[in-house]
């Protein structure tokens, strides 16, 4: 609790137009979230499925971050390359592919399938997505690019003035 409130007392003057929120644990974080984003060298798992809203993003970035009921409870599973995250065999859907848990075909997308328009995105507000990225900068910069278009062409978001 005390670097999450250093880290906002930091930030929040530097980004007054963004709420900082100090929660006491990680479940009440997740469970209180729409967007969880893991990025841990976790060797166990911390995020459980249960505590998974409906709507709710999860994005396991590194390792073994989520349970395996996070995966079970995803209405999708995308990733940025599956045979990347399947040989690197350290993330929580790749341990599930190795224990016969998760089939290929379960798949939902890859994510440049999803940037092209062969899959669809989220079709619904109740969808609980899990995504997995090994990490593939051109994806990441594709992905940003979009997202910032399609938010200026909506006029939503916020400005964040990270290099003034």
């Amino acid at each position: 609790m005390e670097n999450s409130r250093r880290f906002i007392q930091i930030n929040a003057p530097k980004y007054p137009q963004i709420e900082f929120v100090a929660v006491d644990n990680v479940e009440q974080a997740v469970r209180e979230s729409d967007i969880i984003d893991c990025v841990t060298l976790a060797t166990e798992p911390f995020i459980k499925g249960e505590w998974l809203k409906k709507g709710a993003l999860l994005m396991n970035m590194s390792d073994f971050e989520a349970d395996y009921e996070s995966v079970k409870r995803a209405d999708k599973v995308v990733v940025d390359f599956w045979e990347n995250i399947k040989h690197r065999m350290i993330s929580t859907v790749a341990l599930m592919w190795k224990d016969g848990l998760f089939k290929d075909e379960q798949l939902h997308a890859e994510l440049g399938d999803i940037l092209s328009g062969e899959k669809s995105p989220r079709e619904n507000d109740d969808e609980i997505i899990y995504f997995n990225a090994v990490g593939a900068g051109i994806l990441d910069l594709a992905v940003a690019a979009r997202c910032y278009k399609k938010a200026k062409n909506e006029n939503k978001g916020i400005i964040v003035p990270f290099w003034e």
